[in-house]
């Protein structure tokens, strides 16, 4: 198994972790996955991904390498999310803070966040076809549990969200203050952006050897 990541020192753990706690063999490829043509010890069996294309303004062309990555009789795997479904319910007043920073952050940095529900048109866009399969799974739990994935969420863009001029420090400290407070009190649920996962397996080698 060869992992490939820009984060080294991200990469470089895990490694370890697998190595010691894992049988098998494990590699660590330190690249930045859209500026590679090639890795060693390709074709792979199964060629996976996941939130990756989000990041990329040519996800199209990031489909065709990853293919092209895939061994013949392989599969390749993509999971990627949409984020229309996610959310909180009932509505908090300062909800739209949320969506307003989150949104804006994502459109500005040029990233797709219903990037997921494209993944069809985007395979055939690249050339692979159509998957041969998608699955779609979300998480809906009691937002005591899951209201602190939108506040991390919600802090990680907020710096961003201040620069662009998106939000103000009173707006925010509203939101967090409000989902903090339903979140302990457990007003309410949470659902995730849905996960989608689509799969192509690419053709095996037509059989040339003679026949007996």
């Amino acid at each position: 198994m060869t992992g490939v990541d820009n984060d080294g020192r991200l990469g470089r753990e895990a490694l370890e972790i697998l190595r010691a706690t894992v049988p098998g063999r494990f590699e660590f490829v330190h690249a930045d996955v859209d500026a590679t043509d090639e890795l060693p010890g390709g074709p792979f069996d199964l060629v996976y991904a996941r939130i990756l294309l989000t990041h990329l303004h040519d996800p199209v062309a990031m489909l065709r390498r990853l293919f092209a990555w895939t061994r013949p009789g392989g599969v390749m795997l993509i999971q990627d999310y949409d984020a229309s479904a996610g959310g909180v319910w009932p509505p908090l007043a300062t909800w739209e803070e949320f969506e307003r920073v989150y949104y804006g952050v994502l459109e500005k940095a040029g990233k797709d966040p219903w990037i997921g529900w494209k993944l069809p048109l985007h395979f055939a866009a690249a050339g692979v076809g159509e998957p041969d399969g998608t699955d779609v799974a979300g998480l809906l739990r009691p937002l005591a549990e899951v209201g602190g994935m939108f506040q991390a969420v919600y802090q990680s863009l907020r710096p961003m969200g201040l620069r662009l001029g998106l939000t103000t420090e009173a707006d925010g400290q509203a939101f967090l203050a409000e989902i903090a407070d339903a979140a302990r009190d457990g007003r309410g649920v949470g659902m995730s952006p849905l996960l989608v996962s689509a799969w192509k397996g690419k053709p095996p080698e037509p059989d040339t050897r003679p026949a007996p």
